[in-house]
């Protein structure tokens, strides 16, 4: 018999939304016009957001306004992002798989997002996969933002299991740092801001090449340990 080769059961996956699941850079980007024209400030190419891109909104938007200018920017890309997002959020490749095969297993799922909890839970019921999930988490739902642990350690009581039976997958830095805070292994996938050498640096517990890594990982840790 095959022995496995991940050290624990994985009975529940929380997953990071923008990068990881879902791609909605065309909608980020409408929204960062929209706050640049009110600003009169020139926006940058369409190709340059990933780069600019940081936790969460005030810090993606605070290196190009005063302080005073950011807090009247976020309700501004609210309202504009809130316009088109949903038209233009979709999945990464095989993202949709992936959760269908997960659900099929009875994974226990969730969601903890910088993205504003609303339109998280909003996207997902729109994309037909709310209902996988025992928890979605967001900016917005009374928890700090990643890299704090809050949002995941709100999703492991929900999900009523223990911080050694579930992974975090992420995109980012901020992932690593809440994941591991929090108690549980983190799985980075280098899909969206983040390079793979930049995740590295971050000392996730594994660096998926994709998402459809996850599968056999989930199989191997429900395969008998090797006997003493």
């Amino acid at each position: 018999m095959t022995v496995r080769d991940v050290k624990k059961e994985i009975r529940g996956i929380i997953f990071d939304l923008d990068g990881t699941l879902l791609e909605a850079y065309e909608a980020i980007y409408l929204g960062m016009g929209e706050v640049f024209r009110t600003f009169g400030k020139p926006l940058f190419p369409p190709g340059d957001l990933r780069r600019h891109l940081k936790a969460d909104l005030q810090a993606t938007l605070a290196p190009f306004l005063s302080p005073e200018e950011t807090s009247k920017a976020i309700s501004i890309f609210r309202k504009r992002y809130e316009e088109v997002y949903l038209e233009k959020t979709h999945f990464l490749d095989g993202a949709k798989e992936i959760l269908n095969s997960l659900h099929r297993q009875g994974m226990v799922l969730a969601v903890a997002s910088n993205k504003l909890g609303l339109f998280s839970r909003k996207v997902l019921a729109h994309l037909g996969v709310a209902g996988y999930f025992q928890s979605i988490l967001g900016a917005g739902d009374g928890h700090r933002n990643k890299p704090f642990p809050d949002m995941i350690q709100a999703s492991l009581k929900e999900m009523e299991l223990p911080p050694e039976e579930v992974v975090f997958v992420g995109d980012s830095l901020e992932d690593i740092q809440a994941g591991r805070e929090a108690g549980v292994d983190v799985y980075a996938l280098p899909t969206g801001v983040h390079s793979k050498e930049e995740l590295a640096t971050g000392r996730p517990k594994r660096i998926l090449r994709s998402l459809e890594d996850l599968i056999p990982l989930v199989q191997r840790s429900k395969q008998p340990l090797p006997s003493s």
